[in-house]
Formats: C-alpha cells, sequence, structure tokens
C-alpha cells in the first residue's frame, strides 16, 4: 500500500460494462505507472505514485445513460509528468482507438505551461491527462 500524502483520497465511478472498461482503465493506467491494488469481478481500483486512488464498479442501474453536460462529473484530469509524457499518452490512445476530445494542445489560458490531451472513456466520460 502507498503511504504517500494524498490531499484528495480517491474516486469511484459507475460504469454499465466493467470488462470493457477494466481493460480500458488498465491500459491507461499501466502507461502512467499506477499500481492496481484491487481485481474483482465486478470492479478494480488502482493508485497513483503519489497515493491517489481511482475505483471502478459496474452500475447497478444501466438504464440511465452518461451524456457529458449533464449534471455529474464533467472530466477527470490525471497528471503527467512532461508535455512529452502527454505525446507518448495520445500515441497510446490513438493505437487503441479511444475516442478523442482535443488533441494535445497548450492551455495557457490555465497556468503558462499548460498542456493537455482530452479523451472519452468507455461510458462517454471525459478524461484528461494534463502537464501543468
Amino acid at each position: 500500500m502507498v503511504n504517500s500524502y494524498d490531499p484528495l483520497g480517491h474516486i469511484k465511478i459507475l460504469v454499465a460494462n466493467v470488462k470493457g472498461s477494466k481493460e480500458f482503465y488498465k491500459k491507461i493506467f499501466n502507461k502512467l505507472d499506477w499500481k492496481n491494488i484491487k481485481e474483482e469481478d465486478f470492479g478494480a481500483s488502482w493508485v497513483s505514485p503519489e497515493g491517489f486512488g481511482f475505483s471502478i464498479k459496474e452500475a447497478e442501474h444501466k438504464e440511465h445513460e452518461y451524456k457529458f453536460g449533464s449534471p455529474g462529473i464533467h472530466h477527470f484530469c490525471f497528471k503527467a509528468k512532461s508535455k512529452g509524457k502527454v505525446d507518448e499518452f495520445y500515441e497510446l490512445l490513438l493505437k487503441e482507438g479511444v475516442e478523442i476530445c482535443d488533441a494535445p494542445a497548450a492551455y495557457p489560458e490555465y497556468t503558462e505551461d499548460y498542456y493537455a490531451v482530452f479523451f472519452f472513456d468507455p461510458d462517454g466520460i471525459k478524461l484528461e491527462l494534463a502537464y501543468y
């Protein structure tokens, strides 16, 4: 278990298809060097090197379809250690056929060196990998 201090703690999201989402997030987190700390039939959990936890669990109520822009999570940002890592990650996303929202670009309106790629998970949840 990681003993680093992380003021955010963790997040858990519900997914429609746990098998497909586990495969998606495994590839993402392997590339980001996050450790898988729990693997079950109905979910999985990972932790960043700094101690932030991210879990998925199969949704009980699947009649609700997530729609970006509706009430709920807008997007979730993972941090990269360099702009080059954002570009490497983007290549993985392309290779895996992940739906890209915005290719890597600078966002000086956020911070001077903000650089990010935006993409969607299998349920349409917007994700971001950013260096800043």
